[in-house]
């Protein structure tokens, strides 16, 4: 089971949501305004967060100051296309069409955002990965990971060693299949080094093999 947030203006789609999440035994709470949202992160630390963009301007909040308060947590938004890219910009870890249905958009969020909260932590060398407390250490150093660096991180230990390909990360953790979509899998490599202390040209854990992608891997 997960602690879900949903934000949304629209009571149906709410309600619909609400139940399908229920449905899967996750623990949901469902309001109409960021205010509320924001009290509710605070104090219950979602595992996830659903907003939709389409709230009216007085209901809103200034949505990178939105992100760092509800961080851990990933905030996948919902809404138009317009809207969507600036706020993947902005820090939001992934997104889904304003058409996405309830049960579609359930499956979403079990599938990319959740995984299993029971599942034990990963440790490659130094290493640590906290999937229940959404927590990285490195030699018993906590690592500030933005939600988006830390599932990509995830993957990466998942796959044992694997060569991932920059395809395979973007469609796997952000369902995006167009061609410049690893454009954006090499910002998020780029920024998780910095934070483990490490760069491509120079690798520790994140190692680059060319022409075919990145794997992850102890010293």
């Amino acid at each position: 089971m997960a602690r879900l947030l949903i934000i949304d203006d629209n009571p149906l789609r709410g309600q619909q949501l609400l139940h399908v999440l229920q449905r899967r035994r996750h623990t949901v709470q469902v309001t109409r305004c960021c205010s509320e949202a924001l009290r509710l992160s605070e104090h219950r630390r979602p595992h996830a967060v659903l907003l939709d963009l389409n709230l009216p301007p007085r209901q809103g909040v200034e949505l990178r100051g939105f992100l760092r308060h509800c961080a851990p947590a990933p905030v996948v938004v919902r809404g138009e296309e317009q809207q969507i890219i600036p706020a993947l910009h902005a820090g939001a870890a992934g997104y889904m069409p304003a058409s996405c249905s309830a049960e579609l958009a359930a499956l979403h969020l079990h599938t990319l955002y959740l995984g299993d909260a029971d599942e034990p932590d990963v440790e490659v060398g130094g290493l640590r990965i906290s999937v229940r407390c959404h927590r990285v250490t490195v030699d018993g150093q906590e690592v500030d990971l933005r939600p988006t660096e830390f599932r990509l991180l995830l993957h990466l230990a998942r796959c044992n060693g694997r060569v991932v390909s920059r395809a395979e990360l973007a469609e796997q953790l952000w369902d995006d299949r167009r061609p410049h979509a690893e454009r954006t899998v090499n910002v998020h490599l780029s920024a998780l080094r910095r934070k483990l202390g490490e760069r491509a040209a120079r690798p520790r854990y994140v190692h680059s093999v060319h022409g075919v992608g990145v794997r992850l891997r102890a010293p």
